[in-house]
């Protein structure tokens, strides 16, 4: 998205405050539900001794610290930090490609997924939510998402998958 879509995007979601409000309270803690999902699979595994716990543990760790270093590496700059807008929500600059928060919650849905195909559908669904909502706040752009999708992908399907 350019500068004028942004801005465009966050004059609609201004239009009224209760809208502003839901927004950024959806954008802000959508990802919260897709720990608490996990955080409680993680303790029903647990409590089952369940073999499958290690690798729900170390798998998403994996991906979340590649997404970590390729933040660091890249230090790409936010739509705040280069266009003229006041994004949702208050962010730091830079480190916005690949966005963490969506490689969160699709790597902790191929998580869920592996354990439970009900349960991985409902956090693929929030995951997808977390990233449109990062881009609607205005604090990633649309390839921060992408790559952050991406990168959980890669390693969700390598790891659980195949």
């Amino acid at each position: 998205m350019n500068e004028q879509q942004y801005q465009s995007v966050l004059k609609w979601c201004r239009t009224n405050t209760t809208k502003e409000k839901l927004l950024t309270l959806l954008c802000r803690y959508s990802p919260v539900g897709v720990i608490i999902i996990y955080l409680g699979m993680i303790l029903y595994l647990s409590l089952q001794h369940d073999p499958r716990l290690i690798k729900v543990l170390l798998y998403p760790f994996f991906a979340l610290f590649t997404i970590t270093l390729m933040r660091k590496f890249y230090n790409r700059p936010r739509p705040a930090d280069i266009y003229s807008i006041e994004p949702l929500i208050k962010h730091h600059q830079g480190e916005s490609f690949p966005s963490r928060h969506t490689g969160s919650a699709v790597i902790i849905a191929f998580s869920c997924l592996y354990i439970s195909l009900p349960l991985g559908i409902l956090c693929f669904i929030i995951a997808l939510y977390v990233g449109i909502s990062r881009v609607i706040a205005g604090v990633h752009f649309i390839k921060d998402i992408a790559a952050g999708a991406a990168v959980s992908t890669v390693f969700g399907i390598l790891l659980f998958i195949l």
